[in-house]
């Protein structure tokens, strides 16, 4: 019986652990998602920069 209670609670532990890994993954994608943003909404105004350039 104690060796299914020890089973159980590495178990448990396991799962904590991997859910923790899991949420700072998901954090992180955030993070880059806002900063991948970013850096397209500043080449978009390049290219509209260049383009209003070109055409006048």
């Amino acid at each position: 019986m104690p060796f299914a209670v020890a089973l159980v609670v590495f178990a448990c532990a396991l799962c904590a652990v991997d859910l923790t890994l899991t949420l700072a993954v998901v954090r992180r994608l955030r993070d880059h998602t806002t900063r991948i943003d970013a850096l397209y909404a500043a080449v978009a105004g390049e290219l509209e920069a260049k383009q209003e350039n070109n055409a006048v």
